[in-house]
Parts: C-alpha cells; structure tokens; sequence
C-alpha cells in the first residue's frame, strides 16, 4: 500500500528546517566571536599583571606606557568583540520569536484539522458503522477501496496527532533556546558596561602618564640615543655575521622549509607583543620616530626562550643595552635573532630543533622583554607575520 505524508507532517518538518539551518552559520560566527573575547580577556588578565609589575617600581616609564597602551588596544577590540555578539544575539532573538509565531500558528491550524477529523469520524461512528459501509458495497473492488480508505483516515489521523505532538515540542525547545539567548545577551551587556568603564579610567591613565612623562623630555631623548647607537651596532654585528655565512656557504640560496612557515612559526617566548616592526612616532615626543627591526614581546623575567624552527646557532652575541642575542640559520636564507637574554644555553655550531630552549629573558626594568628579528639574507621581515595568530 503507498502511503502519502500528510500536510500536517510537511508543515511541522520545514518549520524543523527552518529552525535549525539558520543556526548553523549563527552557532559558527557566535563561537568564533566567543573565542576571540576569551583570548583577549586572557590577554588583557596578562597586561593587567605587567602593569601592576611595572607600576610596583613607583617610577614612570616609557614601558608602563607602551604596556597602558596595548591594554586600551585589546580593550577596544574586546568591546568591538562583545558588540557584535550582542548584535549577532539580537538578530537571532527576533528570528526565534518570528519562528514560534510560526510554529503557533501551524499548531493552531493543525489542532483545528484534527477536531475536525475526530468530528467527522464520531458522525461515521454515529451514522454508519464500518461494517455497514462495508456491506453496502457493490463489488469485490469496491470492498478494497473502501477498506484502503478506511485505513488511509486512520493512518492520517494518526500522523495529524504526531504532527501536533510534534510541533509541541519544538516549540518549548525554541522557547528554551530563546531564554537562554536572553540570558546570554543580558551577561554580555554587563560585561560591556563594565569594559567601557575601565576603558575610560584607562584612557585617562594613559593621558596623565604622558603628560608626567613630557617632563622628562630630556632624560628620554638621552635614553632613546643610547638605544639607538645600540641598536646600529646589533644590526651591524647581524648583519656581518650573516654575510659571513653566506659567503661561506656558496651554494644558492634557498629557505628551505623555513620559507613555508609563514603565518605558521610558534612563538619565542610567552607574551604580548608591545613593539611592532617598522617605523614608528615616539609614544611622547614630537617629531621623533623609531625604528624597529624586528617585535618586542614584554613577558615575565626568566622566562624561556625556545627556537621557533630546527636551524644551526651561527653566533652568540653580546650589547651592554640588549644583553645575549643569539643568532639562529634556518636553511640557506632565513636567520632568526633572540636578543635581551640573561642567560644562554647555546653555543655557535649548535643544531637545533624548533622549540628547543636557547635562553631565558633578561629584565627589561620591572618586567621581562624579549626582542625577537626575522631575517632573509640581510633584509629584515616583519615576525608578526610569520608567529601564528
């Protein structure tokens, strides 16, 4: 016997659909969103803790501010963050309400079929009994069809109440997910309140440290010389150990596996990165800019520095400024520099495999900072490209 779905059955299965092909890119882009606001609360926790080790030193400084700074940085993109869960959240709250008026709807509908199914088949019942009707065929065939009729109402009236039990349950299911996006969206609201606040007491601190630092304008012009002269004179000591590499190994160069790493290299060290590559205006004085080779990530002293690719030490070097730098070939091309170390666990000629521990992390002030270059023969490249994310 062929059995049709009724349109009870149709109706509650593509509001089944309805309801849950949308939340399939919605739980995507919510999880995402979620797992980028606990990284940055896990990196502002972090920055918290080094400004409270820089500010333990009662003494203003450039890093407190550089610190300050990154602080408001991954604040704002932690607001920008919870923002757009709200707004994800709010988009499907109202399609949660449109989808169980829906639902309602079609169950209303649905109940008003099957009353007037069980009413139809009580006036049979009254009327008619199923053997009466079956008597008063006229032929063998006409037995068949009224026996298939019988038991297609039956089958329907069935399904009707399925659809309806159905239907039911969808609906306090839905009704349960709404609540839980109310809930959800109320603990997001307090969290964005409570950021904003700091956010605005740490733009003030920000704004007073700058002003306390401008009066020591003369002090810092004396410490950002001495730090460039340093400086040149690490980038020139890489640099001719680099060259000397080269012209030692003639054949063509090549980076080898390092050279596919971009995006993809683990980190150095523990951290956050409060020194980007590339020219920069001071964070105080006017007129002045900086350059960095390479990234400066602030960490804990003695914390350890580990290679980020398998390579061979070429030299071990030393800055009055930067303390141990180590100088690490990868292939024929790549070199990768580790500088401000305390303590050096390597030698030149060393082979090392990625993640082997080469030194730890020498006090920058209060607070650990490591200094850390990518190199492609005597070019530097920027290493915040290659970490990954």
């Amino acid at each position: 016997m062929n059995i049709r779905i009724s349109s009870g059955w149709i109706r509650v299965l593509f509001s089944v659909i309805i309801a849950v092909i949308p939340f399939v890119g919605f739980a995507q882009s919510s999880a995402q969103l979620k797992k980028k606001r606990e990284r940055l609360l896990r990196e502002i926790a972090q920055t918290k803790k080094q400004l409270e080790k820089i500010r333990s030193s009662r003494k203003e400084s450039l890093e407190e501010l550089v610190a300050l700074k990154h602080q408001i940085k991954s604040r704002e993109e932690l607001i920008s963050t919870v923002m757009q869960e709200i707004a994800l959240l709010d988009s499907q709250i109202v399609e949660q309400n449109e989808l169980l008026e829906a639902l309602s709807r079609d169950l209303e509908r649905l109940k008003e079929e099957y009353a007037k199914l069980l009413q139809n088949a009580y006036r049979q019942y009254l009327f008619r009994s199923d053997l009466l009707f079956l008597l008063n065929a006229r032929s063998f065939n006409q037995v068949m069809l009224l026996l298939r009729y019988m038991d297609y109402m039956a089958l329907y009236r069935e399904e009707q109440a399925e659809a309806i039990r159905l239907t039911q349950q969808v609906i306090e299911a839905e009704t349960q997910n709404l609540y839980r996006q109310r809930q959800e969206k109320d603990s997001l609201l307090k969290v964005l309140e409570s950021q904003k606040r700091q956010y605005e007491q740490e733009m003030q601190e920000k704004e007073q440290l700058i002003e306390r630092l401008k009066r020591k304008e003369r002090q810092l012009r004396e410490e950002l010389r001495r730090k460039q002269i340093a400086e040149k004179k690490l980038r020139k000591a890489i640099e001719e150990a680099i060259k000397r590499e080269m012209a030692r190994k003639r054949a063509a160069a090549t980076g080898g596996a390092f050279a596919t790493m971009k995006g993809k290299l683990p980190w150095p060290t523990k951290g956050i990165i409060v020194g980007k590559y590339g020219t920069h205006r001071h964070p105080v004085l006017k007129n002045v800019t900086v350059k960095n080779n390479g990234i400066d990530i602030q960490t804990n002293v003695g914390e350890e520095v580990k290679a980020v690719f398998d390579g061979e030490v070429v030299n071990v070097l030393f800055s009055p400024m930067f303390k141990k730098a180590v100088l690490i070939k990868h292939g024929k091309e790549y070199y990768t520099v580790y500088s401000n170390l305390d303590v050096v666990y390597v030698k030149s000629g060393d082979k090392v495999k990625q993640g082997t521990v080469i030194g730890k992390v020498a006090s920058d002030g209060s607070v650990g900072k490591l200094h850390f270059e990518i190199w492609r023969g005597t070019q530097t490249q920027n290493p915040e490209q290659w970490l990954r994310k």
